[in-house]
């Protein structure tokens, strides 16, 4: 049988954050309560609210305002205005693709290693497919696009798409 509180046998008082505490009663614990620091409580969190099932990601829209809600911010004015201005957007990707598809890239890891140089050239030939796709492919693209934008439709195949 185990010895009560104060008795001479009962076991050292524990240095973990966590120590059994007996009841008055010889023989029986309570459940551990953690020790606290001053000025600490040792009261348990209460959840006021339920907590709800989790959401299936597929309902989840973790960049807000990147996918599926292009619609909502594009107009056919601001693709025009994209499409003028995409020298600018494919000269960035060209001096990435120059940059990270060279064999001294700055980034490839501690003291110089080439540690990433595969990730990099991998990434540097997606930059030159983002060329040429803008120099062939884009612009039928973007002009169905725009008609999407004006009529909420997909064109019918006699129509004729919007000149950007």
């Amino acid at each position: 049988m185990r010895a009560c509180r104060g008795s001479p046998t009962s076991p050292a008082p524990s240095s973990s954050p966590v120590s059994p505490q007996r009841s008055e009663h010889c023989g029986r614990s309570t459940a551990p309560t953690p020790t606290t620091s001053p000025g600490t409580s040792t009261a348990a969190p209460r959840a006021t609210l339920p907590t709800p099932p989790p959401t299936p990601s597929t309902q989840l829209e973790l960049y807000s305002g990147y996918g599926w809600d292009g619609d909502d911010h594009w107009t056919p004015a601001a693709v025009r205005a994209w499409w003028r201005d995409r020298g600018r957007v494919r000269d960035w990707a060209l001096a990435i693709a120059a940059d990270w598809g060279a064999d001294t890239h700055p980034d490839w890891g501690i003291n110089g290693s080439a540690q990433y140089r595969p990730h990099y050239h991998d990434a540097a030939q997606g930059h030159l497919d983002f060329v040429a796709y803008i120099d062939d492919g884009l612009e039928a693209y973007l002009r169905g696009y725009v008609f999407w934008l004006d009529k909420r439709r997909a064109p019918r195949r006699w129509e004729a798409l919007p000149v950007l």
